[in-house]
């Protein structure tokens, strides 16, 4: 097979993304480290799934060998990621159809069988989307497991928050955590989308939608392709965070947090490590500010802590 990216048959597999993209080449620098174990965090609309798949859809099929397993809420199936999980195997050609007295589905089993059938210099990439619904300990397990095992296994799995894997792999595999800070664009990136989509910008006006909605690529990309004037009433933005960045949050500790610092207001350090009291509030910080939704300010000679407004006026409502 020649060298090349993805065949359009396997694109079909893939998730459908966003039209008009942007380059995000320092992702696919940190995606192409290969690690044995990918997170990519972020809340929903940050570009998780489209970074991913635009990464994998690069890649080429004589080198890499693809799967794509989209997670679903937990359901009274305690079987049902292995289940797609076999599912994903088969469409991509991995696993052979079942016969009739085949015994109840086992993924992570098929999964094993498949690498074992791999060529040794070829890399095997699993993407679990929706990581946040796999929470099963022995899935779990198996999973951590199989990296360990495997070294041409690379497992890249996107989630809305820390996820209880980093601490079973942790000290064993190596982990390379893409935080939610590293999805968000800035002004300049937002410049060069309102070029793609048709609706150029200049520097202040993408600097003031910054200043709005942070660096939210769904926020931006709605605020672009509206038929709003920008920047955008802030009604329409707290519609959105209300409807899509915060509904199904798979982080619902860190939500929580920002909705007591947007009830809060401005506070300074010594008041957050107060109001807080937990017992790391230094990692509680960079959580709350790598999701692009709390911001510092300068006021009475000292750094001060508050969350983006319209988006605090959401959290403060809810």
């Amino acid at each position: 097979m020649e060298a090349g990216p993805m065949s359009p048959a396997y694109r079909l597999s893939l998730p459908r993304v966003a039209d008009h993209l942007i380059p995000r080449p320092q992702l696919d620098r940190r995606l192409s480290e290969w690690a044995p174990l990918t997170l990519v965090r972020g809340l929903r609309g940050y570009g998780k799934t489209t970074e991913v798949a635009v990464w994998l859809e690069s890649q080429s099929l004589a080198e890499v060998t693809p799967v794509w397993v989209s997670a679903q809420p937990p359901a009274e199936d305690v079987q049902s990621f292995e289940k797609h999980l076999r599912a994903a195997l088969r469409s991509a050609g991995l696993r052979p159809e079942g016969g009739a007295g085949e015994t109840a589905p086992n993924g992570l089993d098929d999964l094993g069988e498949a690498l074992l059938r791999e060529p040794r210099d070829r890399k095997f990439v699993l993407v679990i989307d929706n990581f946040e619904h796999v929470r099963d300990q022995l899935v779990l397990a198996g999973l951590t497991h199989l990296v360990e095992r495997h070294r041409r296994l690379h497992l890249v799995a996107c989630c809305q928050g820390h996820h209880p894997i980093e601490l079973l792999a942790a000290g064993t595999t190596r982990v390379n955590v893409i935080e939610p800070k590293e999805l968000l664009i800035g002004a300049d990136e937002i410049g060069e989308l309102a070029r793609a989509v048709g609706r150029p910008i200049d520097r202040a006006r993408a600097e003031r939608l910054y200043d709005a909605v942070g660096g939210c690529i769904s926020m931006v990309r709605m605020a672009l392709t509206s038929d709003e004037d920008l920047p955008l009433r802030p009604a329409v933005i707290e519609e959105y965070v209300r409807a899509q960045l915060l509904t199904g949050n798979g982080d619902e500790v860190l939500t929580g947090h920002l909705m007591r610092l947007a009830l809060a207001g401005p506070v300074s350090w010594p008041l957050f490590r107060d109001l807080w009291g937990g017992p790391d509030p230094d990692r509680l910080l960079d959580d709350l500010e790598a999701t692009g939704l709390m911001v510092r300010s300068s006021g009475a000679g000292e750094v001060m802590f508050t969350v983006r407004d319209p988006v605090g006026e959401v959290l403060s409502d809810q």
